[in-house]
């Protein structure tokens, strides 16, 4: 006997990277990673092991392509021919919508340096605000994705075609749509080969990136220390001023000179050049010795209360003048350590000169290419080969007894107007007629220039 089995459906199970929003950003991380292994990783190792010689720089240019086309390729494979509408668009949005939060972010952090350097804030303050501001605009993006209608306008963005091989009418139009792309491709090439010409990459940063904020360090020579390595008790309380003290011991003023330091620029702010207020301290500038008796040199370093006490008993003594311009200019403000301010850098692209004009290439082939495959512009090429196709082409022959018509024609019309434009120029300059009156050599001016009136 038979018996009939109702077989239940089975049911595939869901996963999260089936949803446009999640595999979008999964990709967007993916993009990173591999912005960072082609950008960051490869430079590093390629100028730890090969160095920065041209050669050098061209090996890691190849390196570099080769990661980026290897790891694009990769990309695609993870991402499968099953991946939903608009996965490639929300990709590339994802990238772009980073980039501008990081600009954002950057902005906001030098506004914040910028309270903080005012004393408006503390530095951990500004760390902390500059922190949740750029985490508030990446949930904000992140919120963004998962919202329906953003969802339909990634599927509408990569149904144009940017972000796929597919060819639209793949056999038509072939001949118009090959020259409007080396049209294209001219027109950009021509602004590629000006950039490289007129070497305007080379002129700014070799490496383009974001300055970390909050990372900044002052690298200074012993020239930019200042006065505070001269201040003993400040020395023995700050481990930098003892370290340059140490390093400098015993070395000429030529070796003190190539000598370099780098100190974080808070440090150097708030532990070396605070200490240096003119209220505090004051620098003797005493070329006529008015304070040789209390021990005080010119270029020495000295607390202002020590000052203004030898300044009292030196004018008690009559030593000291009682001129306040003479007296002014025996203290002065010691001078402030400085030097050159440099932030860490998230590197963007390295070696700008070479990265950018390939970028652009690699650009311009492929919107030329996808420019001629958008299903409106497409057409319109297509339906221009079309009608270019009922032109009724002239012959080699033809086409040459026509030009030599049009020659002949316009020699015989300048002819003919020449002739008539000196009939009639000779006519109305008649002495009997008079419309045209032309000065006589001797009536004019000494440069021949004269006229009569009429």
């Amino acid at each position: 006997m038979a018996v009939a089995v109702k077989n239940s459906p089975e049911t595939a199970t869901s996963s999260p990277f089936d949803r446009l929003p999640v595999l979008s950003l999964a990709g967007v991380v993916y993009l990173l990673a591999s912005l960072v292994i082609v950008f960051r990783l490869i430079p590093q190792l390629s100028a730890a092991v090969l160095g920065t010689s041209a050669v050098a720089i061209a090996a890691q240019v190849l390196l570099m392509l080769a990661a980026a086309a290897g790891l694009l390729y990769l990309g695609g494979l993870l991402l499968g021919p099953s991946a939903p509408a608009g996965t490639r668009a929300g990709i590339f949005t994802g990238l772009v919508l980073l980039f501008f939060i990081l600009l954002l972010t950057r902005w906001f952090s030098t506004w914040m340096e910028g309270a903080e350097e005012s004393h408006w804030i503390g530095r951990t303050v500004g760390i902390v605000a500059t922190g949740v501001v750029g985490v508030a605009l990446l949930l904000f993006a992140a919120r963004l994705f998962f919202k329906p209608g953003f969802e339909r306008f990634l599927a509408g963005f990569e149904s144009q075609g940017w972000f796929s091989t597919w060819t639209h009418k793949r056999q038509q139009g072939l001949r118009v749509r090959r020259g409007t792309i080396v049209g294209i491709l001219f027109l950009l090439g021509a602004g590629i080969w000006t950039l490289h010409s007129h070497k305007t990459l080379q002129r700014g940063a070799r490496d383009w990136g974001f300055n970390i904020p909050f990372t900044g360090t002052v690298t200074m020579n012993r020239s930019g220390v200042g006065d505070a390595i001269h201040l003993p008790e400040l020395v023995e309380q700050n481990p930098v001023l003892q370290q340059w003290r140490d390093e400098t011991e015993g070395l000429k003023q030529s070796q003190e000179d190539r000598r370099t330091w780098t100190v974080d620029r808070y440090v150097l702010r708030d532990q070396i050049n605070s200490k240096l207020n003119k209220d505090l301290y004051v620098k003797i500038n005493d070329p006529a010795g008015w304070f040789k008796s209390k021990d005080f040199t010119t270029g020495d370093i000295v607390p202002r209360a020590d000052y203004e006490k030898a300044k009292k008993e030196l004018l008690a003594a009559g030593i000291l003048p009682t001129s306040e311009e003479e007296k002014d200019t025996v203290a002065v403000p010691p001078t402030e350590a400085k030097g050159e301010l440099t932030y860490e850098t998230l590197t963007i692209l390295p070696h700008v000169a070479f990265t950018v004009p390939l970028l652009l290439l690699a650009l311009a082939l492929w919107f030329a290419w996808r420019v001629v495959n958008i299903p409106t512009f497409g057409d319109f090429l297509i339906a221009t080969e079309a009608e270019l196709n009922k032109v009724s082409w002239t012959t080699r022959r033809r086409l040459f007894q026509d030009t030599i018509v049009v020659l002949v024609t316009v020699l015989l019309m300048a002819f003919f107007l020449f002739v008539t434009d000196q009939i009639v120029h000779q006519s109305l300059s008649w002495k009997w007629i008079g419309i045209i009156q032309i000065a006589d050599d001797e009536g004019g001016d000494s440069k021949g220039s004269g006229t009569k009136p009429w």
